[in-house]
């Protein structure tokens, strides 16, 4: 990206504030298109997300790690204004981790604390 590096002092004669207005709207041109395939690939990214938690929702644990996983998601999406139970999955899923189950999602969906961190970027997102 080309980036428009000219002085803003209108005593100075070395520039052309005409190529320079030219060149800043340009770069707010690729800014912007930058922008939107950013968001393209950030709803591409939850679409994912979702039919993943989807997948892990619809089948059957077979282990003690399926059970983690499916904790953290159900913990995640669990609506507001359920802090028991809330509170008790939370239980349930550390008690699972401490008791050999894991789960590269367990930070993000339950011991990262997304429900506990407002505000921020949570998988429910």
């Amino acid at each position: 990206m080309a980036k428009a590096n000219h002085s803003l002092d209108p005593a100075d004669t070395t520039i052309n504030p005409v190529q320079a207005l030219a060149d800043t709207w340009a770069e707010l041109g690729e800014i912007d298109e930058a922008d939107l395939r950013l968001h393209a690939a950030e709803e591409e990214a939850h679409r994912r997300k979702e039919a993943l938690e989807e997948a892990i929702l619809a089948r059957p644990p077979t282990s003690i790690d399926d059970c983690l996983a499916i904790v953290c998601v159900v913990y995640c999406h669990m609506p507001a204004g359920h802090e028991v139970l809330e509170d008790a999955l939370e239980r349930v899923g550390r008690w699972l981790a401490q008791n050999g189950a894991a789960s590269p999602i367990l930070d993000v969906y339950l011991m990262g604390g997304p429900r506990r961190k407002a505000g921020e970027l949570s998988p429910a997102g």
